[in-house]
């Protein structure tokens, strides 16, 4: 048996004004946010909208390294095949963003985009579409608020005029109007169209290019930008590639009211490879794509864009003359799985060089912790790597996290030192049946051999069958830990405390108020040197008192029945040193659980 740890202080937790710990990352509701993780009342609860691993993740920035010990997860709802990993890193890193560096200040620098004309383009913190020159490096394109170095393959837009819908020579609008420049676009100036329907019944209404060459049997990834316009017929739109001969084609229909990707429309070969939607900003713009493979050793093709009906499921209706749908820079990439950033055009197809990979020749030797955002998926891979001292391929992000670079296919996300690696580790206790589970509060803990220090401890949630659908916690535990340096003597004592309330009524019956039963933990340390009773134990009792909050594990070693060793609680009595034989003391605890 090993000795008892007290997991304090909680670090997750503020202390105060100037202590503030954050919690970051994952999918979760908005009802009930990552935050509550850090509320003492274990029935406030936090819960990921799935259980996607990328949903279930997240990180506490502690602020500045701490040591830490202790991990756990308490009144949760995961099940017994759920695993659970804990990772750390520190705020010693390669690269520092916010520090004001710039990345040509790492040794080996070099980047390079070779573009014959300025068609590079982001998208900044506020959502708005930027165009850099040539060997300029996007290091600053947000994705979901974050900001990351945007790196791609080289990529063909073969829409013309890419922003004038009203360029009849290029764009044929039938039984519908543009007008030109009629709203702010995504770039933040006025240069996005309106695709109004016009009056013709059971008609479609639609704007589009013939005469596009793209591969046989090839994927072509169709994007656009839009927003939801005027009018019932101004909520979504559809767009389609056909072959020349109308006979194979794929769509996707895309609902601005609700951001969200509707139907599907294909014949005879045509398919739907993907699709997407991403909100722009704050200001009701969406960026809109769908994959398609026509087929069929296809080669000439067009590209449509139709108005739809108020219910965004059908693209022949009896138009009202009025409803309008605003687009802005239509893109379409030949042989291609999944789209990337826009690329404006005129009257030639405008071609954007690959971005070469950044190199940073002076990097350490080490395991690294990487995230990076896969443009490919449109999701999140999270992993660990081990690289050997030299050149390494890098990017640099705002959040104080250096990026991986993945063969010119993804925008990067947080790459730093791995101090620490619990690896994957089971979620439930192999000794407790969901039968048995009844009144014990589900409690996860994991104990490192040692103290870690680290800035950032992220916890990782695989529990991707949960039949619940998501998964939830009450309180989050990243906590130091004291561990006494004798064991506990003979005659601790654990037991239950009932608080249910009994009374006998007039005529002799017995009415019973029944109330959730709690533990409660009593423990003996004898001969403990006086020192550490005074620099340890005392500097708990004066930081926790009688109401803070810890995390006790009485063997730290015991995980098979995990939820009879361990608990949240508070110190219901502060013992005092007993000075028995100089310098060597005793002390007591008697611990109350917290439910």
């Amino acid at each position: 048996m090993s000795r008892p740890i007290f997991g304090y202080p909680i670090q997750s937790d503020a202390w105060g004004p100037t202590y503030t710990p954050t919690l970051s990352g994952g999918d979760w509701l908005t009802a009930l946010p990552l935050g509550n993780l850090q509320d003492e009342r274990l029935h406030v609860l936090a819960r990921s909208t799935d259980t996607e691993l990328s949903s279930t993740v997240f990180q506490t920035d502690l602020g500045v390294s701490r040591d830490v010990r202790v991990f756990g997860l308490v009144n949760h709802n995961l099940s017994t095949a759920a695993k659970v990993r804990v990772l750390g890193e520190v705020d010693d890193l390669l690269f520092d963003y916010e520090a004001g560096n710039d990345p040509s200040l790492l040794a080996g620098y070099a980047f390079s985009r070779a573009d014959a004309t300025t068609c590079a383009t982001y998208q900044d913190r506020n959502g708005i579409v930027r165009t850099v020159a040539a060997n300029v490096l996007r290091d600053a394109h947000f994705i979901g608020g974050v900001r990351t170095t945007l790196l791609e393959p080289s990529r063909q837009n073969i829409c013309l005029q890419s922003q004038a819908l009203d360029v009849g020579a290029t764009w044929s609008c039938v039984r519908c109007s543009v007008s030109a420049n009629a709203d702010t676009g995504p770039d933040g100036i006025a240069s996005a169209d309106r695709l109004i329907v016009d009056n013709t019944a059971a008609s479609s209404h639609r704007a589009g290019q013939v005469s596009l060459t793209i591969t046989a049997n090839a994927n072509v990834a169709l994007s656009i930008y839009a927003k939801q316009g005027a009018g019932a017929q101004g909520v979504g739109f559809m767009m389609l590639m056909a072959d020349s001969t109308s006979v194979d084609y794929a769509g996707k229909y895309f609902n601005l009211l609700t951001g969200a990707v509707a139907g599907s429309i294909t014949n005879g070969t045509g398919t739907v490879v993907g699709s997407g939607i991403k909100a722009v900003g704050s200001t009701g713009w969406y960026h809109c794509w769908v994959v398609v493979n026509i087929g069929n050793g296809r080669t000439n093709a067009y590209f449509t864009i139709y108005n739809v009906n108020a219910a965004v499921d059908a693209f022949v209706f009896d138009g009202d003359g009025a409803s309008y749908v605003s687009l802005w820079g239509a893109q379409i990439e030949n042989n291609a799985s999944f789209p990337t950033s826009y690329i404006a055009t005129t009257t030639t197809a405008v071609t954007r060089a690959a971005d070469s990979t950044l190199d940073f020749s002076a990097v350490a030797a080490g395991t690294y912790h990487e995230k990076y955002y896969d443009l490919a998926t449109a999701a999140y891979v999270e992993g660990v790597g081990v690289y050997a001292a030299g050149a390494i391929n890098l990017a640099v992000s705002r959040a104080h996290v250096l990026y991986r670079i993945m063969t010119g296919t993804q925008v990067l996300a947080t790459m730093q030192a791995a101090v620490y690696d619990s690896g994957w580790l089971d979620g439930w206790p192999s000794g407790l049946s969901v039968e048995d589970a009844q009144g014990w509060t589900p409690t996860w803990f994991h104990v490192a051999s040692t103290a870690q220090s680290m800035r950032y401890p992220w916890v990782q949630i695989d529990d991707y069958a949960n039949a619940d659908g998501y998964v939830e916690g009450g309180r989050l535990v990243v906590a130091s830990g004291y561990q006494p340096t004798v064991q506990v003597v003979a005659g601790a004592k654990v037991r239950w405390v009932d608080p249910s309330i009994s009374q006998t009524t007039d005529g002799g019956a017995k009415v019973f108020y029944a109330k959730r039963k709690h533990r409660e933990w009593a423990l003996v340390f004898e001969e403990l040197p006086t020192a550490e009773i005074r620099d340890s134990i005392l500097e708990m009792h004066k930081h926790q008192g009688t109401t803070g909050q810890l995390f006790f594990v009485y063997d730290p070693e015991e995980t098979t029945t995990a939820h009879q060793v361990s608990f949240l609680c508070t110190m219901r009595e502060l013992g005092a040193l007993e000075q028995r034989v100089y310098p060597r003391g005793n002390t007591q605890f008697v611990l109350e659980e917290v439910l």
